[in-house]
């Protein structure tokens, strides 16, 4: 797997970005498209869409498409920056691709009002650059007192590893895809990050993802257990739920 490290350094008009996979380690930056203002209504729009539009105006179908078409076009000028950033980015076509969004935690930089995941609809991409999959992680920086607060748990107390929860919540009917495609990713990301010696990640993944055998995963573990709950849900809406 890729991974395509990109953060923002205060005072430069760019992103610093890093490019890493097995045969290679390249460093370079990337000029954003023209974003919309903070105080632009696009902003309100894309919220509405994305929290609003399923449960409260389902009939808002004109409104919801012209969101649609915003992002849509937000992610091809977004994933065209990027695909052509460098050089080292031809051999994304094919490949599975980790974007690492990261930012310093009580910064936020404008690089944290970008919608990266968009970048996870593959048909954005330039298609001689486009991957076969992307997942994209955004990763607060830790400050200093955030630091030394997780320094502070034992590897005897288990805090050193990562518990994590995956719901899928896929049909997997014709025109979905496979629910194995999003937990191979986060599998992938657990090995990566796994520190030899310490107690290891683990990953348990719920399907169907429903909310009964949610709650009975959980109920299975002491409250806490958990470190990262993953949501891949596609379902529909039916009253109200």
């Amino acid at each position: 797997m890729a991974r395509l490290s990109i953060r923002e350094i205060v005072g430069q008009v760019s992103l610093e970005a890093s490019m890493t996979t097995s045969v290679l380690n390249a460093a370079f930056h990337i000029f954003l498209p023209a974003m919309p203002d903070p105080a632009d209504n696009v902003w309100e729009e894309i919220r509405w869409y994305l929290e609003d539009y399923a449960t409260r105006d389902p009939f808002s179908f004109a409104r919801a498409q012209r969101v649609q078409r915003s992002l849509r076009s937000h992610g091809i000028s977004l994933a065209l920056e990027i695909s052509y950033s460098d050089a080292t980015l031809q051999g994304l076509k094919d490949s599975s691709l980790l974007i690492l969004i990261e930012y310093e935690g009580g910064f936020t930089p404008r690089m944290a009002r970008i919608h990266w995941e968009v970048l996870e609809n593959v048909e954005l991409w330039p298609e001689e650059r486009r991957p076969s999959i992307v997942s994209v992680v955004r990763r607060t920086k830790p400050t200093i007192e955030q630091d030394t607060l997780s320094t502070n748990f034992s590897v005897e107390g288990g805090f050193s590893q990562h518990n994590i929860l995956a719901i899928t919540a896929r049909p997997g009917q014709a025109n979905d895809i496979p629910h194995r495609l999003v937990t191979r990713s986060i599998l992938g990301i657990v090995q990566e990050h796994s520190v030899p010696g310490q107690c290891p990640s683990s990953l348990q993944t719920v399907h169907p993802g429903t909310f009964k055998a949610l709650s009975s995963s959980l109920d299975k573990h002491e409250f806490g257990h958990f470190d990262v709950v993953h949501l891949d849900v596609h379902g529909l809406v039916r009253d109200g739920q």
